[in-house]
């Protein structure tokens, strides 16, 4: 198992990030999503 992590600007491109990873033969399965408000 390999663990690649990006950094993103917005929600809408790590999800279409995650989408391409789909189409590439990644399994949804194998995909985690974090996501942060940017609030301190």
């Amino acid at each position: 198992m390999k663990t690649l992590v990006g950094l993103y600007e917005d929600v809408a491109t790590a999800n279409q990030v995650v989408q391409e990873l789909v189409q590439h033969g990644i399994a949804r399965d194998d995909i985690s999503l974090v996501v942060s408000d940017g609030a301190i």
